[in-house]
């Protein structure tokens, strides 16, 4: 954590690098995030229920979060120094809009968990038949897709993870990442998660049942 906090205050050597560098960097971050979606979701129902699945993948990832935390990238950029689509909010930055920057930025998120949640949960139960998750026996929801909880829950999380991870590693990556590496990872691997989610959502939509391969109560 500490040698990530030394990089979070170190420019990126953009200079050096062209697009498709940063593009393979931030494609390896989705696919890490994938990750840490996939270990949310199980926590969470490990603490709600006692168990743990495969979430619906072969594969311990879950692409729409790297795809969530792609567009909060693009979108919001920095939380010390919010902006929308690289038009930043404070033309100076001091202390207090460094302050205001991190708490819009939660606001933001939290509202988009919130938003995405009962977007993507009823979408997919209109297009599929099944439904992913049920927040129904969880204290303050307002669906079963949303409650109020998860999104400030999720929010925070998502908030944490961009703040203390997602631009440290991104410049720690730029800066003395292994580019061939990083590009074989994602070739690969990213190939294979992508794929996993596609299959998913075809098994879905054949099946009318969202594929559990194994579950383990704990």
């Amino acid at each position: 954590m500490q040698a990530l906090a030394e990089f979070r205050a170190q420019p990126v050597k953009e200079e050096s690098q062209p697009f498709s560098a940063k593009a393979a960097c931030v494609f390896l971050l989705m696919i890490i995030t994938a990750h840490i979606g996939w270990v949310a979701e199980n926590t969470v129902k490990l603490i709600s229920s006692g168990i743990i699945d495969n979430r619906f993948h072969v594969l311990p990832f879950i692409f729409p979060y790297g795809l969530a935390f792609l567009t909060m990238h693009l979108v919001l950029g920095d939380t010390d120094d919010i902006g929308f689509f690289g038009k930043k909010l404070f033309k100076t930055k001091t202390k207090r809009t460094k302050i205001a920057s991190n708490f819009i930025y939660v606001a933001i998120v939290c509202f988009f968990v919130f938003i995405g949640e009962l977007g993507v949960g009823n979408a997919y139960e209109w297009a599929t038949g099944a439904s992913l998750w049920d927040y129904s026996s969880q204290p303050l929801h307002l669906t079963k897709y949303v409650c109020l909880s998860s999104a400030l829950g999720y929010g925070l999380g998502a908030y944490a993870i961009m703040k203390f991870a997602f631009y440290p590693l991104l410049k720690l990556l730029m800066n003395k990442g292994n580019l061939k590496a990083i590009k074989a990872v994602d070739f690969s691997l990213g190939t294979l998660v992508i794929l996993d989610s596609v299959c998913m959502i075809l098994i879905t939509l054949i099946t009318k049942v969202p594929p559990v391969y194994w579950t383990i109560t704990i």
